[in-house]
């Protein structure tokens, strides 16, 4: 069994590797890797329904789709990877969970951290979930990978993954809500992220069979061009997303604004905008021009200040209007709903 450890933080590139060793590979391997701040979006999934688009543009924070199925997860660098690559003559191969997390709990529980299989694929202690885990079969091989909780910004992950409370009829998979818990939590005398890191790769290259990797140039080089052209495209991490529709709907002072939009190939299909506000022309023409646009909030920006909507909704700036198709949260909109959100975390993998 091959072991590697990626240099790199970017999750383009970890991600693009990762699917090279999947698909071009046919040992055995391990790949441990830590990305800087990102959003994983899993392979079904509508990305516009899993993030919160102002605070990742406010953050410059990416969203990268994954070749995997689950829910979003948030990394950052307190957040460890792990990758397993593998053969499976058998079918169906996906749902061994068991077989790719024991090596990874009999560490934690080396270090006194009493982790368990909880649910379908997650990692638990005492019931707080600490590791998503999920799975790809691809012409006899399955990629199975996981998240390790170790000192990750709770704070951010909240953020990242917390949308407002709208109305989806989503055809994606949505993530699940799920408490969850930094592993540096339940040490006595934690370690540093890189630290427990090289822990977990100390555990996996002493066992039998084990061989250190680097990747081959050509590896290499195939990975960066997938990097260029697929993981840091739009049309793989939001353009792909499945058909989804969503209503959202805001309280202005010059009177209710109602937005009802269909998404398709992470572009607005279908705009409808009611409520009882006044304009100077028809909204109508408001919906017609913003239909086609990617849903994203660079482009959705440019597109309403070249088209002012306050002269389709009187009052309501580009900006303002920008933040409701986003479903961005008003002025204490946190705290009122700080009681569903303290104790619900999206579901990583």
């Amino acid at each position: 069994m091959l072991l590697w450890e990626s240099p790199s933080t970017d999750p383009t590139y970890n991600l693009a590797m990762e699917e090279v060793f999947f698909t071009r590979k046919t040992e055995e391997m391990v790949f441990l890797w830590r990305n800087a701040p990102s959003v994983i979006v899993g392979v079904n999934q509508n990305t516009a329904a899993e993030v919160n688009a102002p605070f990742l543009a406010e953050r410059g924070i990416p969203v990268v789709r994954r070749l995997t199925g689950g829910g979003a997860v948030y990394h950052d660098l307190g957040n460890i990877n792990f990758s397993f690559l593998q053969r499976c003559p058998e079918q169906p191969a996906l749902g061994r969970w068991e077989a790719f997390t024991r090596p990874v709990r009999d560490y934690l529980c080396r270090l006194g951290v009493r982790a368990e299989l909880q649910g379908r694929n997650d990692i638990a202690v005492d019931g707080r979930k600490i590791s998503g885990n999920a799975q790809a079969v691809r012409q006899g091989r399955i990629l199975h990978h996981g998240t390790l909780l170790y000192q990750a910004d709770t704070a951010d992950i909240a953020q990242a993954l917390r949308v407002r409370r709208i109305k989806w009829e989503n055809k994606g998979i949505r993530s699940v809500s799920a408490r969850i818990a930094n592993i540096a939590d339940f040490l006595e005398s934690p370690l540093p992220a890189q630290d427990f890191l090289a822990g977990l790769y100390a555990y996996f290259a002493a066992m039998d069979g084990v061989q250190e990797y680097t990747p081959s140039a050509e590896e290499e080089q195939e990975a960066r061009q997938l990097q260029r052209e697929k993981y840091r495209t739009w049309e793989w991490n939001y353009g792909r997303s499945p058909a989804c529709g969503f209503t959202v709907e805001q309280a202005f002072p010059s009177g209710l604004v109602e937005a009802g939009l269909t998404l398709k190939n992470g572009r607005i299909a279908r705009l409808r905008i009611r409520g009882d506000f006044f304009g100077l022309r028809p909204a109508a023409e408001l919906e017609r021009a913003l239909e086609g646009t990617p849903f994203a909030a660079e482009e959705l920006a440019a597109r309403l200040d070249a088209l002012h909507p306050e002269e389709y909704i009187h009052g309501v700036s580009a900006r303002e209007f920008l933040a409701l198709l986003l479903y961005q949260e008003r002025d204490g909109a946190a705290e009122e709903e700080k009681g569903d959100t303290d104790e619900r975390e999206r579901e990583g993998y």
